[in-house]
């Protein structure tokens, strides 16, 4: 891959810990994640909805994703999202929507300083 080249969704997020136990899991955590993304931003406001929109667009879905059991059940995704690390999906999510960025941004106390307003390089911290 031509490093100058723009990382896809998956490849952000390939790099998150699966907490789940490897034995017990039907879906590979990439497709929960990017099947919830695409759900979100298309309107989504639950997990319910995340899950009817994955079985609606699941011919979409599997020109990239295996989905080898299919969309996950909204519990699977409830379940999931619960046992992720938010720090670490949020860096990933940053990352995607602002490459090159997330890795400048300086972070003061464990907290990333972000700009109060773009007309100024005032920042404040958030957690």
């Amino acid at each position: 891959m031509d490093s100058d080249a723009p990382k896809t969704l998956i490849e952000h997020f390939s790099i998150l810990e699966d907490p789940r136990d490897p034995s017990k899991c039907r879906h590979q955590l990439i497709e929960i994640i990017v099947v919830a993304i695409a759900a979100v931003l298309c309107g989504a406001d639950n997990l319910t909805s995340i899950e009817a929109f994955g079985k609606a667009k699941v011919e979409w879905f599997r020109r990239f994703l295996g989905l080898e059991n299919g969309i996950p059940s909204h519990d699977t995704f409830g379940r999931v999202f619960a046992l992720l690390e938010p720090t670490a999906f949020q860096a990933c999510f940053l990352a995607r929507c602002r490459p090159g960025r997330a890795e400048r941004e300086p972070v003061v106390r464990g907290r990333r300083r972000v700009r109060a307003d773009f007309r100024s390089s005032e920042g404040i911290c958030i957690p």
